[in-house]
């Protein structure tokens, strides 16, 4: 997969950036202030896919608003997006 240097989310652009973040116990994470995704570079294939995904569902929380909502657990929200929606809609969509 070549990764994007630029997604658009909700009309934002948002920066991607390739980066070592050994440190920081994750694969990726967004920057809502600076509106940038970082991306581990030892990511590949489907693992960057997904993680790149991960982030821009993150982004569109933050950027469309409902993350700042009191309470709000965006991990949780993209969490459940990735392991139930995601693999749902993969199998209803190869049918129709």
């Amino acid at each position: 997969m070549i990764c994007p240097k630029k997604v658009f989310v909700g009309g934002v652009a948002v920066a991607v950036e390739r980066k070592d973040l050994t440190g920081e116990d994750c694969w990726g994470h967004y920057d809502h202030d600076e509106k940038l995704i970082a991306l581990d570079l030892s990511l590949k294939g489907e693992k960057l896919r997904e993680t790149l995904r991960h982030e821009i569902l993150e982004a569109s929380l933050m950027i469309g608003g409902p993350a700042w909502c009191d309470g709000m657990e965006t991990e949780a929200i993209v969490r459940c997006h990735e392991e139930i929606f995601v693999p749902a809609w993969r199998n209803v969509s190869t049918k129709i």
